[in-house]
């Protein structure tokens, strides 16, 4: 059996979907007291690290 696809289509819609995932994730830290912070993994997470632990250590 062949499925035929459309390339840029099934790109907009997992683009789409995934965007979906990602408001529910926002609402829901949001709904708890969590910060969602978005970043690049490609970039590493010492400076989002960094980040919280100053964010912490200013609430102490």
């Amino acid at each position: 059996e062949e499925i035929k696809l459309h390339p840029n289509e099934v790109k907009h819609n997992y683009i789409e979907q995934i965007n979906k995932q990602k408001k529910v994730l926002e609402l829901k830290c949001g709904q708890y007291g969590i910060d969602f912070v978005e970043v690049d993994i490609k970039n590493g997470f010492h400076s989002v690290l960094l980040s919280y632990l100053i964010k912490r250590k200013k609430m102490k």
